[in-house]
């Protein structure tokens, strides 16, 4: 699984969880990398992420 974050939500939301994704998935690889945190899904939009994290629209 790829994962794209920007630095301030990996510091609060991506630890915990990888935590429990790892422990209720064991065998989940995961690939982890930064992103522009103006474009957060655009990885995931082009195809090069599984995941990507948007703060919600104010």
């Amino acid at each position: 699984m790829a994962i794209r974050y920007f630095a301030t939500a990996g510091a609060a939301l991506l630890a915990p969880a990888l935590a429990r994704l790892r422990q209720e998935h064991p065998g989940v690889r995961v690939d982890l990398g930064m992103t522009d945190p103006e474009d957060p899904l655009g990885e995931a939009t082009r195809g090069r992420a599984d995941l990507g994290h948007r703060d919600p629209i104010p």
